[in-house]
């Protein structure tokens, strides 16, 4: 399979800005209302292995990133959108890759970002009585 470019990664994701990071390696800066149908239209397009799942404290606001591989033809595509800081929600995308579940509970126990859907949020890698999440700009150590 050829090497992919910008023009590919916008038919899968119109409403998307894309970044080309390198090779067959893109971001795509999703508008939040698009979060779902973004994911879904990339595991349709044969994106269908979830690398991870990670979130960034901007300060201002929250980042929300997943990573995902279409394992023919070689191709990396990382969704991020935007979310508001103070009341850190966006949907879930288990129900488009399964193995969200792990990388979403990991990313709210670091970040508190709180992953809509997911059925199992709770703290994976501190203790359950942990206060806070220490990813954090704010987070006094």
């Amino acid at each position: 399979m050829s090497e992919l470019n910008v023009e590919d990664i916008k038919k899968i994701l119109p409403y998307a800005e894309i970044y080309k990071i390198y090779k067959n390696k893109f971001y795509a800066k999703i508008p939040k209302e698009n979060w779902i149908d973004s994911a879904r239209r990339l595991k349709e397009a044969g994106f269908s292995l979830l690398i991870t799942v990670t979130g960034i404290d901007r300060q201002n606001f929250m980042e929300v990133n997943y990573i995902c591989r279409r394992p023919e033809g070689n191709g990396l595509v990382i969704v991020g959108t935007q979310i508001d800081r103070r009341d850190p929600r966006i949907p879930s995308l288990v129900n488009v890759w399964l193995g969200a579940h792990f990388h979403e509970r990991e990313t709210f126990d670091l970040l508190g970002i709180y992953f809509e859907g997911n059925l199992d949020l709770r703290r994976i890698l501190l203790p359950e009585d942990w206060v806070g999440h220490p990813l954090r700009k704010d987070y006094k150590w």
